[in-house]
């Protein structure tokens, strides 16, 4: 049995270990898998095994309805760094709770844009803008401009 194949003969006993994530579809040509975490907060992963997998990694898009496209392709990027580094192993069900743990511990991914938003275009020099991840907090002070005129 090839190593693709006896990656996908587990994968759905594996996946079924992992919190919040299902497999969708199981081949050869394409694995998705669909991590919901909550209703705003979920992700389909879908797979496709290169011809030398798995000294290539695979290759990964991700969809969602509700994060951003461009924050979609970031993740990617990052995605794609962590799958070089484990190069030669299975990928599959590593990539998985790399994607979860990542969705976990970034809870602002689905307002991305609207943060940038915010950064960008309302507040003035004078305000501050803080996004505490870890604790899913943000905190904004506006400052309102004062002239000392006398």
């Amino acid at each position: 049995m090839s190593s693709v194949g006896e990656e996908l003969s587990t994968l759905k006993d594996k996946i079924s270990k992992i919190p919040n994530a299902d497999v969708i579809s199981c081949h050869p040509s394409l694995v998705q898998i669909k991590i919901r975490q909550t209703d705003h907060r979920q992700v389909n992963v879908c797979c496709q095994f290169p011809e030398s997998y798995p000294s290539r990694p695979l290759l990964v898009e991700l969809k969602s309805k509700t994060i951003a496209d461009r924050m979609l392709e970031g993740m990617v990027k990052v995605f794609d760094q962590e799958l070089l580094r484990i190069s030669g192993q299975p990928q599959i069900v590593h990539l998985v709770r790399f994607v979860s743990e990542f969705l976990t511990n970034n809870p602002f991914v689905v307002c991305s844009e609207e943060l940038n938003h915010v950064k960008h275009k309302l507040a003035s020099e004078a305000d501050t803008l803080k996004v505490k991840r870890k604790t899913g907090v943000i905190l904004y002070k506006a400052t309102q401009n004062r002239s000392a005129s006398v």
